[in-house]
């Protein structure tokens, strides 16, 4: 099953498996069943 999330990558960090993946790897990644996502979004405050 292929899964697409539309973001805006600015911003944005990816984590599977506590393991932060890099912007250039995220098309080439591959998930594998029972893998834990986190998706990080950078926010600006004061």
């Amino acid at each position: 099953m292929l899964s697409v999330i539309n973001v805006q990558a600015k911003g944005i960090a990816v984590a599977i498996n506590q393991t932060i993946i890099s912007k250039s790897a995220w098309a080439e990644h591959e998930l594998k069943h029972g893998d834990q996502v986190i998706l990080i979004k950078a926010t600006q405050g004061g």
